[in-house]
């Protein structure tokens, strides 16, 4: 069981803010960076100073980058309302290899699907566009569900017709994107805020980032989405979308109480059940399965509350509910580690290596890199 996480270096690149990042599945020791500054960055983990550098985004800012699920050396990277596929083999680059130009608004996230053949690109008009990649066209525009922002989207791990969005709207829908239509809509509403702990008011639910299991998975741990709420909270969903639970945790580890330091709004909340159970005290920016846990069973989440938390989603809790009064099991989450963050979270993404499994990007011009022990 994950005991704590240590700070093992930064990764310096970039001139002003990250907004993402992300590392390839097929290679432990490289991860990518894109920020504020309209660039992309290479890192190799194996060497201190190896860093390449990719300006080829029309000077605007990078909003986010992902590599080929089968690949290396392919990155797909979202700036302004176009993205672009970078060949990383070329060195730092000034061109990008193709360009796509089919989203009307700035594009919050791009995601490709597991044969590499399709790319979704998520903006802020609600719309999701849907690229085949072979032939290099439009396939879709899925639209007309979402109200507001279009924040994240994933495509389905087993069914190869099928994607996910979530919204600023409240809003997880699970598409068919070759015949355009929506086939669930998870809708949670706007509504009022809600006073949340230490009597502070939790924005509504808006969906903020979802992620699904990377690489080859099965079982149960190959059914499941997390969502990252506007309201602080972390959910567990099944893709079907008929079922959704919020991971709580009165346990903190011991290690975590000391590491709260200075913070005197977490200690006060802390004191006042658990800060909500182990929920984040402002929204939850960004979320992922880990890569370095082999069952896929572990969950990080960082928030702009300056924490990052990994939970075992699949804890189980014996609860009382039905008439005769036996338990069910409820899963209810465990947080294994709350490692306080100097700033606001934007994107964690992780690797399967020896050592430095967490990857930070936040609002400041460095990744930093843990480790978990």
């Amino acid at each position: 069981m994950a005991s704590e996480a240590k700070l093992t270096r930064k990764l310096k690149g970039h001139s002003r803010s990250l907004l993402c990042c992300h590392a390839p599945l097929v290679h432990s020791d490289l991860v990518a960076t894109s920020a504020q500054d309209a660039k992309v960055c290479l890192f190799d983990l194996r060497e201190r100073n190896n860093v390449q550098h990719y300006e080829c985004f029309g000077g605007e800012a990078v909003s986010s980058i992902c590599f080929t699920p089968t690949r290396s050396d392919i990155l797909y990277a979202s700036a302004g309302s176009s993205v672009y596929c970078v060949d990383m083999r070329s060195g730092s680059v000034g061109e990008a290899t193709m360009k796509f130009n089919y989203n009307s608004e700035e594009i919050n996230q791009v995601a490709v699907n597991q044969k590499a053949n399709y790319l979704a690109a998520a903006d802020d008009s609600g719309d999701i566009k849907v690229i085949d990649l072979e032939k290099c066209r439009l396939q879709r525009t899925l639209r007309g569900v979402h109200t507001n922002i279009c924040s994240s989207v994933q495509f389905h791990p087993h069914r190869p017709w099928e994607l996910i969005s979530g919204g600023l709207d409240s809003k997880i829908v699970k598409w068919d994107f070759n015949k355009g239509r929506p086939l669930k809509i998870l809708d949670q509403g706007v509504g009022a805020a809600q006073p949340g702990p230490c009597g502070q008011l939790f924005n509504p639910p808006f969906v903020h980032a979802l992620a699904i299991p990377e690489g080859k998975v099965s079982g149960k741990t190959s059914r499941v989405l997390a969502v990252a709420r506007g309201n602080g909270a972390v959910e567990i969903c099944d893709v079907t979308l008929e079922k959704c639970h919020t991971l709580r945790s009165c346990n903190y580890p011991s290690q975590d109480l000391r590491n709260l330091g200075e913070s005197t709004q977490l200690e006060i909340c802390h004191r006042e059940e658990d800060a909500m159970e182990g929920m984040h005290l402002s929204a939850v920016s960004t979320i992922t399965f880990a890569r370095f846990n082999g069952s896929k069973t572990y969950v990080i989440s960082g928030g702009n509350d300056k924490c990052i938390k990994l939970w075992n989603w699949c804890n189980e809790s014996k609860i009382s509910t039905n008439p005769e009064g036996s338990s069910i099991n409820s899963p209810i989450g465990q947080l294994l580690l709350n490692v306080p963050h100097t700033r606001k979270v934007n994107w964690i993404c992780t690797a399967a290596r020896s050592s430095e499994h967490i990857f930070v990007a936040d609002t400041s011009k460095s990744l930093t890199v843990l480790t978990v022990t």
